[in-house]
């Protein structure tokens, strides 16, 4: 009796365990939980479209494509150093225009000429129109995008113009909501979200964040439900800064192009938050509705 007492109270403990598990796994799926997706393409990073990188996160990868996106059929070519195409071939110019930003000013659900950049590009032939922007990013992205651009070429562009979204303020901090949209939409891949944050005085600070990746989440929902919510904690009161970082990203890109003699214009697509602000700092501004 006493080889048999322990095993069995260690069998009937397992079996205790087994059911808890299970009635919390099927209590968060009839929550509508579910295990961490295996697919996504938002990023197009399993099409191709893009490529993991340890300073942006990500970056265009350098082809030409076709896909589908919102039920369109639609032609995508990107260049070298992380330009998406303004005209049928490259041609250079004495004077540049540079746009950097997301989605919006990327184009995303456009073909190459449905896009700004390139409609810019044939109303003004004799100015070379550059698009950096990139689906997912946000300020501190095309910030940093604008400065790889700015040491690496000889010749800085005349007009640097940013694409700006209200959304852009999550992605600047790197809110919770952000990170996991980001993951999911790449499972697989563990992306090197930049963010910043302020410190004590107001100062922008710089940094990355990895999503966690707990074992199990692809197949329990309970695992992928404790993860997120393990990580929301990592990151609590970082939204509330988000704003007030925007404004000095925004700060800090304008003072970087007019240091290097180029011009500066936020323009603004889509809601008009922080109109106020950009105008009293004197940041050149365009609206425009979509």
């Amino acid at each position: 009796m006493s080889m048999r007492g322990p095993s069995s109270r260690v069998a009937l403990l397992l079996v205790v365990v087994v059911i808890c598990a299970a009635s919390l796994e099927l209590g968060a799926r009839l929550a509508g939980y579910r295990p961490w997706p295996r697919h996504g393409r938002l990023l197009g990073v399993s099409e191709g479209l893009h490529r993991v990188d340890p300073v942006l996160g990500w970056r265009k990868q350098s082809g030409r494509f076709q896909i589908e996106r919102f039920g369109r059929k639609l032609e995508v070519n990107h260049w070298s150093s992380d330009r998406r195409a303004t005209a049928a071939s490259q041609t250079a110019h004495s004077s540049r225009v540079l746009v950097i930003g997301g989605s919006f000013a990327y184009g995303l659900g456009l073909s190459d000429d449905e896009t700004f950049p390139w409609l810019m590009q044939h109303i003004y032939p004799g100015v070379e129109w550059l698009n950096l922007a990139t689906s997912g990013y946000g300020t501190y992205q095309a910030l940093l995008s604008l400065e790889s651009y700015l040491d690496e070429s000889t010749q800085p562009p005349a007009l640097v113009i940013y694409g700006y979204n209200w959304f852009h303020a999550e992605r600047n901090v790197a809110t919770e909501s952000w990170q996991y949209a980001m993951a999911i939409s790449s499972p697989g891949i563990r992306l090197k979200l930049p963010f910043v944050s302020l410190d004590s005085n107001g100062n922008l600070e710089k940094g990355v964040h990895v999503y966690p990746n707990w074992p199990l989440k692809r197949s329990s929902a309970v695992v992928a439900l404790m993860e997120r919510v393990w990580n929301k904690w990592q990151v609590l009161g970082r939204a509330d800064q988000a704003q007030a970082a925007t404004r000095e990203l925004i700060r800090e890109m304008d003072a970087l192009s007019r240091s290097r003699g180029s011009e500066f214009l936020v323009m603004v697509m889509g809601r008009g938050d922080d109109l106020d602000y950009f105008e009293e700092s004197g940041i050149a501004l365009s609206l425009i509705h979509i």
